[in-house]
């Protein structure tokens, strides 16, 4: 299968570098044989699912009986194994995550053309061809999580990953989003050489530990995030996780989502005045004020007056089984106090005299348009454009 993408942003131009494009795909590989446990070579493999814009890909085995289907999207898999003289067999409802190699085997018994042997069960949950220790986070998984929707909010819940404080404000913690608008590293097991890609292409940057991308991801324009976190493969360059994120690319229908959530300051609490802290102030926002007491070393605290975030998703087929789109709309941001910081009254610009009135704000928000088309020229060529500014 071979792929070729390009990305264009407004913040992030990418040349196409010798890259594996295929990296965030899976495989499907086994074994099979007679009932006799005799090998069979010549036995037609299809993989059909409604995540292939090609709807089926297809292989034969080789002489030792063995097969492997690569380059499949994230998604549910329909496994068909055909030999003239033995009864078809069908593997239903196997499930793939990315970055993932499912073994499955099977033994086809001799029978006429018409019988057909359907098996439904479990999908393969251990990659036994393969020692990477990753994570995947799909989309659903992200929509249950009660925390921020970026790549470092969601990668603090596997075990060993943190959030480190850096330059530009980044924040040690993000609670429900309050963290969205900081480019807080993402470390794990104390290495911050975090490296993210997209449909195989590195985005952050070479230096700095490989902290940042200079990019807010729209989350809602990605299918899964896939933390690798030990044993990475030689294209790897470096220890530390890499966050690998799958692209939507729409399909042979229509469907769309919108996630929304807003927090006001009435959701929030603060500690100010708590006993033993010896704190005098009282709660506020942005329509109140404190109490100021110059005796006290705290005066007010990091308080949220708002968090939003509002994310459609769109995407279908432009033409059925050749090309489809994904389009993502993401509006979010958050506004909040900081402690010890006020307007300045006073309007010389020599001397500073703090408003109590009015507490200082931390305020921003991010606008981002993310799309993406996908053309199956032919059955092993396959062109996607994606575009996030």
């Amino acid at each position: 299968m071979r792929s070729l993408t390009v990305r264009i942003s407004v913040v992030l131009c990418l040349l196409l570098t010798p890259v594996m494009a295929s990296a965030q795909t899976s495989t499907i590989s086994g074994t099979v044989k007679d009932a006799s446990g005799g090998v069979l070579p010549g036995v037609t493999v299809e993989a059909s699912s409604p995540a292939l814009i090609e709807k089926t890909r297809s292989t034969v085995t080789s002489s030792s009986g063995s097969y492997s289907i690569l380059a499949l999207r994230p998604g549910t898999y329909s496994i068909t194994y055909s030999l003239p003289g033995f009864g078809t067999v069908v593997r239903d409802g196997v499930e793939l995550t990315s970055d993932f190699t499912a073994t499955i085997n099977v033994d086809l018994k001799v029978g006429t053309l018409e019988e057909t042997l359907t098996v439904t069960g479990e999908s393969p949950i251990v990659d036994t061809q393969s020692i990477t220790q990753r994570v995947v986070m799909t989309a659903e998984v992200r929509e249950a999580l009660p925390t921020g929707r970026n790549i470092q909010a969601v990668g603090i819940m596997i075990p060993g990953a943190t959030i480190a404080v850096g330059g530009g404000g980044a924040l040690s913690r993000d609670v429900g989003g309050s963290g969205n608008l900081q480019q807080s590293p993402l470390q794990y097991r104390g290495s911050g050489d975090t490296v993210q890609t997209i449909d195989g292409i590195r985005l952050n940057n070479l230096c700095a530990q490989g902290a940042y991308s200079g990019v807010y991801w729209n989350d809602s324009s990605f299918e899964e995030f896939s933390y690798l976190t030990g044993a990475d493969s030689a294209e790897v360059g470096q220890g530390g996780m890499r966050v690998n994120m799958v692209p939507r690319d729409g399909g042979n229908s229509f469907r769309g989502s919108v996630i929304a959530n807003f927090a006001g300051s009435s959701f929030t609490s603060d500690n100010c005045g708590s006993p033993g802290i010896g704190q005098a102030c009282t709660r506020s926002n942005l329509s109140g004020s404190r109490t100021f007491n110059p005796n006290n070393t705290l005066t007010n605290v990091d308080a949220i007056q708002e968090i939003w975030d509002v994310n459609p998703q769109v995407g279908g087929p432009i033409l059925k089984d050749k090309l489809w789109f994904n389009y993502t709309f993401r509006h979010w941001g958050s506004s909040k106090t900081k402690a010890d910081a006020y307007f300045d009254s006073d309007a010389s610009q020599f001397r500073y005299v703090p408003d109590t009135s009015k507490p200082g704000i931390d305020d921003g928000h991010i606008v981002s348009n993310a799309g993406r088309i996908s053309w199956q020229a032919s059955g092993k060529d396959k062109f996607s454009l994606y575009f996030d500014n």
